[in-house]
């Protein structure tokens, strides 16, 4: 019996933009997928469903209780973790009662809890957070292990639907394979928003979204790819069969054109030499005139069916091929061009990082949630400065974080491309952004109404333009991103000729970036 009913639904933002046409579906499987390219409207129709937004047209009738976890969640950064998890108005109470404290409210804060701080404990441990004090502040975790504490409350509600917006965002193997045991475990349903197949291959149903409309496909995430693949295949066929139609068409018009020219001529002949009366020979030419335009008429109408038929053809084939992005590899310098010697980094590891790269070399920067990895390449870029030891850097560096900070939200995607390539005319960027799909006046949407997966094909286009082949610091690139943008992200620094540090928890997308020089953070 489906639980989440959509009727008519739609959304139109102020300047008009319609982010996917009316849908009417219904869901019914414990466990669903929801997938498309980045800019589908994934997000948006996860916000409706659980009701944190309201649609322009329609309706959607859902479970009472619905829990929400967004791909751009952020949790309260002035809390402590004690206070996260709400723990810390016991745990103050339990020492000021092992201080001495005889007051009763105090005790009955602490009510039968007074294994309280050993349960914590033993949570930390659960989640993989052990060096961590419960007094500090949530900041000062990395986004893997804020993304982990945030579901795990989530886990621990009684709702009735949980909608998962790119939870495995930031997240290593082990966390990862922690938040597929979280969904097992989970008695109620799911909606998950993703493009992590490991999570989508545990799916009972797959939805797909795009600029048509959803479709709904049983079993998991390989049946739908299989079936997705015989759909596009057939599709081509019928886009031939329609391409044959036109010029099938075209050809008819032609041949009775010339026909008719050819009828005509004859008739001028016959008209001279004829000894019928001019009224009847006007009579047969009128009627003959009369037929041919008839005729012309229904082989223009084939004519503009066959047309119709093949450019909404055309627009479900675009939808299904992939985009390209290649890098600027401009000739760069040789030698070395970075060492880090002996640096201890303000976050994460206690180890001191020793490494060097030349030019040409991509580095995989690795290591568990909470290791450093962010705060090291944030420490190359200057960003933030090391507790001690010597960066030396002989070549310009982009960073691109995981926060989308290059971009400003207030301009629209050609305005950002042209600030951060200054040397591109307006031209360029128009024609850089189509090929990633920015096709029309949607690049001169805002940054702030794209989605996720948006935002950093945004900034990849703007990192790989880069005069003189910069080092590139790619923190968690491929987070955000729908496979085919993944498999077009992973050739393009593959074939990069310059210098790359990559940080990312993909181990197969590093490898299909070409990349086989691994440091790890300890």
């Amino acid at each position: 019996m489906p639980f989440i009913i959509a009727s008519d639904v739609s959304i139109q933002f102020a300047d008009g933009y319609q982010v996917f046409p009316s849908l009417s579906f219904s869901i019914d499987a414990r466990y669903s997928g929801l997938v498309g390219r980045n800019g589908s409207g994934k997000s948006i129709l996860g916000k409706l469903i659980a009701g944190t937004i309201k649609p322009t047209t329609g309706h959607v009738v859902r479970p009472k209780k619905v829990g929400y976890w967004g791909q751009f969640e952020v949790l309260d950064q002035t809390q402590t973790i004690a206070q996260y998890l709400g723990v810390d108005t016991k745990l103050d109470a339990l020492r000021r009662v092992e201080q001495g404290s005889c007051d009763l409210v105090d005790f009955d804060i602490i009510a039968d809890d007074w294994g309280i701080e050993e349960t914590i404990n033993e949570l930390l441990v659960s989640l993989r957070l052990t060096s961590t004090s419960l007094k500090q502040t949530v900041t000062s975790l990395s986004g893997g292990q804020q993304t982990v504490l945030g579901l795990w409350r989530l886990f621990q509600s009684d709702h009735d639907l949980l909608i998962l917006d790119e939870p495995s965002n930031h997240l290593d193997q082990q966390a990862k394979a922690w938040l597929l045991a979280q969904i097992a475990r989970f008695d109620n349903k799911i909606l998950l928003i993703s493009h992590d197949r490991t999570l989508l291959n545990q799916c009972d149903t797959i939805y797909h979204l795009d600029n048509l409309g959803i479709s709904q496909y049983r079993g998991n995430y390989a049946a739908y790819e299989e079936n997705r693949r015989r759909e596009t295949e057939a599709l081509c066929r019928r886009r031939e069969d329609a391409a044959k139609a036109c010029r099938k068409a075209k050809k008819k018009i032609q041949e009775n054109v010339e026909k008719a020219q050819r009828r005509e001529k004859t008739g001028l002949k016959q008209r001279k030499n004829s000894s019928h009366g001019k009224s009847l020979l006007d009579t047969m030419k009128n009627s003959a005139q009369s037929s041919r335009g008839a005729q012309k008429e229904r082989d223009l109408a084939r004519l503009e069916d066959a047309k119709t038929a093949k450019q909404a053809l055309d627009s479900r084939v675009a939808s299904a091929t992939p985009q390209q992005l290649v890098f600027d590899n401009t000739q760069a310098r040789k030698g070395r061009i970075l060492d880090v010697i002996s640096v201890r980094l303000p976050f994460g590891t206690k180890q001191s990082v020793t490494m060097s790269l030349n030019v040409g070399e991509k580095v995989y920067i690795s290591g568990e949630n909470g290791s450093g990895k962010s705060t090291l390449l944030k420490t190359i870029s200057g960003v933030i400065e090391e507790l001690a030891g010597e960066i030396n850097n002989k070549l310009d560096c982009i960073y691109l974080d995981q926060h989308f900070s290059l971009l400003d939200s207030d301009l629209d995607m050609a305005d950002n491309l042209t600030r951060l390539c200054p040397h591109f005319t307006l031209a360029d960027s128009r024609n850089l952004l189509a090929s990633i799909g920015f096709r029309g006046d949607t690049v001169f949407k805002k940054v702030s109404y794209l989605s996720g997966g948006e935002r950093m094909k945004l900034c990849i286009l703007a990192v790989s333009h880069q005069q003189n082949s910069p080092l590139l610091l790619l923190d968690e690139p491929d987070n955000h991103l729908d496979l085919d943008s993944k498999i077009m992200l992973a050739e393009a620094i593959s074939s990069y000729s310059g210098s790359v540090l990559l940080v990312s928890h993909d181990q197969h997308f590093v490898e299909q970036s070409g990349i086989w020089r691994k440091y790890k953070m300890v």
